[in-house]
């Protein structure tokens, strides 16, 4: 069966569209069919909101409308058309379906009792990238009414009370930008792309995750808190299911492990720095900007909600990253301070006695689904590791460590290498990587290994100097290093980085 997706999301993220539906498909274990056959239905999700996919049911298009965040509702195809006048065209011919002359794309046949009959429906019309009067609107509406032989509303027959069936009749223009002195009645008129007419299926749980998990509403947050539209984004291409392992070793306070732990995982995160685990550092804490925010968020919630979740005015006051999970009803994560440039020290214990089997007997010993990161970039947020004075005999206390430089290349490079130990076999790895608008970038400047593959690699704007991209990278085979492996800068090409 084909439908059409209706993505709503801002600019920065348009390029994720596609690849979150995909990797939503994948999750349910369902097969999907993007529809690309026409040149003007090609699905390139930066330039469009819409794309047509083909999946086996209704039932199927629900699932993935409730596990995409970046998709605003699925429609059932009717049909689609590079114009208006070719769309009403295929509507009123004959029954059928395929593809017609290269200007159309029929999907359900119409009428079709067995799904919808034309008594039970109602047109509504919406455009993007244009304007539409009431009066044009209702002139398109009934144009379409029409066309696929739907009563007008003063002549529907009023015996049944059940709501008539909203068939929607959606009509994309091209963007435009306002020319240089427009006056301010000036008005976008671009040329139609693409228009589509079906019937709403279901609509995502988009606005309920987003307005549930605003960080606006989060008592306790940092000044590098990922929102949370990009951290679903993320927990989605990781493929994130119910009883999942997923780590963050740079988690902060935890905005990613929160849509993590949404969908049932179990959580375990990491950082250098223990008080952004626990309450912040004293400068978050003394920060007047930080304090209005805290109050701000806890003041949106009645003192009923907070007692039900078991926060106290004293948490209120000084909340920590476990009082969000609470706050939500959420498992908390499992926490460790733990300096990941010092990675193959501090978890290679867990896998000793694999260790010693060899690596031939050890196969696929991975513990964890999947790895989903925020990197330190250096920019609001130093990118610093903690190092051992020579000599030192210490235990690994707070104040024993001094901070030293931890280089991009060095996070990316530990990064791989600790999900290539970790990662059991189909297990993602998902971090972003900063590049700038001065250098061009491709991904030969990432390292390879040979027990990873990547997935995809979609950048997303940030600011006017940087660019960052979303790297996702799967476990398609077994790490044989029998050893910890060696830091090595990074390869630059398309061939496995040495890591013995």
């Amino acid at each position: 069966m084909l439908f059409f997706g209706w993505f709503a999301c801002n600019s920065s993220l348009a390029a994720f569209c596609l690849e979150e539906l995909r990797a939503a498909a994948a999750t349910l274990e369902v097969d999907i069919r993007v529809q690309e056959c026409l040149p003007w239905l090609r699905a390139d999700s930066s330039q469009t909101a819409f794309c047509v996919f083909d999946v086996a049911s209704v039932a199927v298009a629900r699932q993935l409308a409730g596990r995409c965040v970046l998709l605003r509702a699925v429609h059932l195809l009717i049909a689609a058309a590079a114009s208006v006048e070719d769309l009403l065209a295929c509507i009123a011919g004959t029954s059928g379906g395929g593809i017609g002359e290269a200007k159309w794309l029929r999907g359900m046949a119409w009428p079709d009792d067995t799904i919808l009959r034309p008594a039970d429906c109602t047109v509504q019309v919406e455009t993007i990238g244009r304007h539409y009067t009431l009066e044009e609107k209702t002139a398109l509406a009934t144009r379409v009414s029409v066309a696929m032989r739907i009563l007008p509303d003063a002549s529907r027959p009023r015996a049944t009370e059940q709501r008539p069936h909203r068939l929607s009749f959606v009509v994309e223009h091209a963007i435009e930008n306002a020319p240089t002195g427009a006056l301010a009645s000036w008005l976008p008129c671009g040329r139609v792309l693409r228009v589509f007419c079906g019937a709403l299926v279901s609509e995502s749980n988009r606005q309920h995750l987003l307005a549930t998990y605003d960080l606006k509403r989060r008592p306790y947050i940092g000044t590098t808190s990922m929102p949370s539209e990009p951290a679903f984004v993320m927990v989605h291409l990781a493929h994130v299911r119910r009883g999942n392992y997923v780590f963050d070793p740079f988690c902060g306070t935890g905005s990613i492990l929160i849509a993590a732990a949404h969908y049932g995982a179990v959580t375990l995160g990491a950082d250098a720095d223990a008080r952004v685990m626990r309450g912040g550092s004293l400068r978050c804490k003394a920060s007047k900007q930080q304090q209005q925010q805290r109050e701000l968020a806890v003041r949106s919630y009645t003192q009923d909600t907070l007692e039900r979740a078991g926060i106290n005015a004293a948490e209120a006051e000084a909340p920590s990253m476990w009082t969000n999970f609470k706050l939500y009803g959420l498992t908390p994560p499992d926490r460790v301070r733990m300096n990941f440039a010092n990675w193959h020290a501090a978890l290679r214990p867990c896998n000793m006695h694999d260790r010693e089997k060899g690596p031939t007997d050890r196969g696929d010993r991975g513990f964890l689904d999947a790895i989903v990161t925020d990197p330190p970039y250096g920019i609001r947020e130093p990118r610093k590791k903690a190092t051992r004075l020579t000599g030192e005999k210490v235990a690994m206390e707070e104040g024993n460590d001094i901070p030293a430089c931890y280089p991009v290349s060095s996070i990316v490079l530990d990064l791989m290498l600790f999900a290539a130990e970790s990662l059991v076999l189909g297990g993602r790895l998902v971090f972003w990587y900063p590049t700038t608008t001065t250098t061009r970038y491709t991904d030969d400047e990432l390292p390879t290994h040979p027990s990873l593959r990547l997935v995809c690699d979609i950048p997303q704007r940030v600011s006017l100097k940087i660019v960052r991209h979303l790297i996702v990278m799967e476990k398609h085979g077994r790490c044989r290093f029998r050893h910890p492996p060696v830091r090595a800068a990074p390869r630059r090409g398309r061939h496995p980085t040495s890591a013995h």
